[in-house]
């Protein structure tokens, strides 16, 4: 699934040939760049704009499936998932 990014609000009408950008350039969808082995979320524990997660250091992605999963030394494999997602 590829993610949408486009402008709260839409220009309609003509444009204008004296603006800096057109109606067109407006109201398309833009692209996302994202740097290598970082995934889209929040590390923070609140809420706010979207953050770069690093992958690595326990943090493990699948580049083939998708899958995500982690490693934390001393706990199990359940305790683990519970905690990178933010459980106890």
């Amino acid at each position: 699934m590829a993610i949408s990014i486009t402008h709260t609000t839409v220009a309609t009408g003509t444009n204008d040939p004296g603006s800096q950008i057109s109606k067109d350039a407006w109201n398309e969808s833009h692209t996302i760049t994202l740097g290598a082995s970082r995934i889209l979320g929040r590390y923070t524990g609140s809420s706010g704009a979207v953050q770069e997660i690093s992958i690595g250091s326990g943090l493990n992605l699948d580049s083939g499936t998708g899958v995500l999963s982690c490693t934390v030394s001393g706990l199990s494999q359940g305790q683990a998932g519970a905690r990178a997602l933010g459980g106890v």
